[in-house]
């Protein structure tokens, strides 16, 4: 391990079996889970069907206005009694 020749070329052979035991587990689980996974798209599939139609989306725009602002002057104005101070003392609740 001391040698740099030597370590170099171990490590590389390392990292490629972990990388490659990697890709099989996941290939493994891929195969064990396939009917699940395939169970739920074809569940969740009308769900994303149903946002991508027209309807949904003319009818639920309205909720969503363009015209309002995010910057910081549309936000209320500062209330000071909302301020809660923080005492050096703490609070036994």
């Amino acid at each position: 391990m001391a040698d740099i020749q030597m370590l170099e070329p171990w490590l590389n052979q390392r990292f490629n079996r972990i990388v490659q035991a990697r890709q099989k587990r996941i290939a493994d689980w891929d195969r064990a889970h396939r009917d699940k996974k395939d169970a739920a798209l074809r569940e969740v599939k009308p769900l994303f069907d149903l946002l991508n139609t027209k309807n949904h989306k003319v009818k639920h725009q309205t909720l969503i206005s363009p015209s309002l602002s995010r910057s910081p002057a549309s936000f209320p104005a500062h209330n000071p009694q909302t301020q809660h101070r923080i005492s050096g003392i703490p609070s036994p609740f």
